[in-house]
């Protein structure tokens, strides 16, 4: 998967669950993703900490604006 969009994304929900952005291997990655104005409860999420997001050895390329 390539060149993906999130935009205007807000959680307000409760519960404290991990979100995981992974590929599948060396060949088949996920590459280029792009979250703008993420919001979770309030606050801007700025890296994948701040969300609560693990990046996978198989993602790159995940910006957080």
């Amino acid at each position: 998967m390539e060149n993906i969009r999130f935009e205007n994304i807000r959680y307000t929900g409760s519960g404290e669950f991990t979100s995981e952005i992974r590929g599948f291997d060396e060949t088949r990655k996920v590459v280029d993703v792009r979250f703008k104005d993420l919001y979770v409860r309030g606050k801007h999420v700025t890296c994948p900490e701040e969300g609560n997001i693990h990046i996978g050895e198989f993602a790159e390329k995940v910006v957080f604006e």
